[in-house]
């Protein structure tokens, strides 16, 4: 009797401890997620997920896809949500209400630092530090050394040129050791199948 109580409770803890599932909102925790979690952790993600411009070889193929909405996400109040705060402020008091618990990802790491803090706090809450560690350890040790000539960078998307001053962004060009290109690019007319596929008739 005594070893079936230190079982049970041995395998209560350990459920408690990695059976947390999440349904990510966000581009930023749709990628971390599918670095840092299981594949049974992640129960529903952003509309992002699905793109593979965005998500590259982490591109979501089974998971269903969620709108940040009330109505959406109620089957999900047992799960902890990442969202951006401070693009939903309401949704997200809204489901504190109802007892959800929610991790805000703001998709704005403005710093190598805030970049690794958020990597390590993920591997935390997925319970997998070990690989959170890792990754921050690699790309602290990444020297990207480019010709300053060479740097200069358009970032495109499938709808066109991206604005490359966004937080997110620059974080992600100062990592790699490039910057913004500076001329007068402008979004419209200037989808990325044209500049891949120059000859072809729209």
């Amino acid at each position: 009797m005594f070893k079936f109580f230190v079982f049970s409770t041995a395998l209560f803890l350990s459920f408690s401890s990695y059976g947390e599932q999440f349904v990510s909102l966000t581009l930023c925790s749709d990628r971390l997620l599918a670095e840092l979690a299981r594949p049974d952790q992640i129960v529903a993600q952003s509309s992002y997920s699905k793109n593979p411009l965005m998500m590259l070889d982490k591109v979501n193929t089974n998971k269903p896809t969620l709108e940040p909405q009330l109505t959406a996400l109620l089957p999900y109040l047992d799960k902890t949500i990442f969202i951006n705060e401070a693009f939903y402020p309401q949704l997200v008091e809204e489901l504190k209400k109802l007892g959800a618990k929610v991790i805000p990802v703001n998709d704005v790491p403005q710093t190598f630092d805030e970049l690794f803090a958020l990597i390590l706090k993920l591997g935390k809450i997925t319970g997998n530090e070990i690989h959170a560690e890792h990754l921050v350890k690699t790309l602290k040790s990444q020297n990207f050394t480019l010709n300053q000539p060479l740097t200069d960078t358009l970032m495109l998307s499938d709808t066109g040129v991206v604005e490359s001053n966004f937080p997110q962004y620059s974080a992600l060009l100062n990592l790699l050791g490039l910057t913004p290109l500076k001329m007068p690019f402008t979004a419209q007319n200037f989808p990325s199948k044209k500049c891949c596929l120059p000859n072809q008739m729209y």
